[in-house]
């Protein structure tokens, strides 16, 4: 971990998902107690990240996180969702800017967190709340 944390822990199926600033999003095993590290995103989330995880009981889980607004940052960045595979971070499966016409998200505020629910992801941005879910 290279930065300070102010975001908060996920947990799924023995596992602890965690962004401190200018880090990646990383996995750590825990097994009695101890916390060992098993992967991390390719990427790194400037102002950190607390993660959500979607699964099916111990299955086909995936990690949610967004790239919010740094501390004394530009007001005109938007929010970025990233999507990954829980079992091995690396590159996400998904991210709302890669089809940036279609899924862009509003202005980043900080200290945003994914709520998960029946299939979409709603996150608050500066101005509106955002709905990502599967397209028919």
């Amino acid at each position: 971990m290279s930065g300070e944390g102010f975001g908060a822990m996920a947990y799924w199926n023995s596992h602890v998902y965690f962004a401190a600033n200018n880090d990646a999003l990383r996995d750590y095993s825990l097994s009695k107690g101890q916390l060992t590290p098993h992967s991390s995103s390719a990427n790194k989330f400037e102002m950190g990240a607390t993660p959500s995880i979607s699964a099916n009981g111990n299955k086909d889980a995936v990690v949610w996180a967004i790239s919010t607004k740094v501390w004394n940052g530009a007001d005109d960045k938007p929010a970025v969702l990233y999507a990954y595979d829980a079992i091995k971070l690396g590159p996400p499966l998904y991210t709302s800017e890669q089809n940036a016409a279609r899924d862009r998200a509003g202005m980043a505020v900080r200290f945003v967190i994914p709520v998960v629910i029946s299939g979409r992801v709603y996150f608050g941005t500066r101005s509106q709340v955002e709905v990502y879910g599967l397209l028919k």
